[in-house]
């Protein structure tokens, strides 16, 4: 496949949801694994470079946001959250 087929297709993957852009690696994924009859050796090594590093960035974003939660706060049961902030509401019954 020449770059201006691989642009389409990939273009074509990016139609189906808009979440499937260039920054998500199952975009490379669903790629490859249509057309790999059609890719030289070099273009699925590029695509399997690409994936690795989109998965690693994917990674790194999520331990940089999750580094930013309280996990201890997180975990605690809802009443000792609720108790501490006084919100606790009283049930009629």
């Amino acid at each position: 496949m020449d770059a201006i087929e691989i642009t389409t297709e990939l273009n074509k993957i990016n139609h189906i949801h808009r979440s499937l852009d260039e920054t998500n690696p199952v975009t490379y994924i669903i790629f490859q694994e249509t057309f790999k009859h059609l890719l030289t050796d070099k273009q699925m090594e590029w695509l399997d470079n690409k994936i690795t590093d989109l998965n690693h960035k994917m990674n790194m974003n999520v331990h940089k946001q999750l580094s930013n939660y309280d996990m201890e706060l997180l975990r605690a049961p809802i009443l000792e959250k609720s108790e501490e902030s006084g919100i606790m509401r009283q049930c009629k019954l």
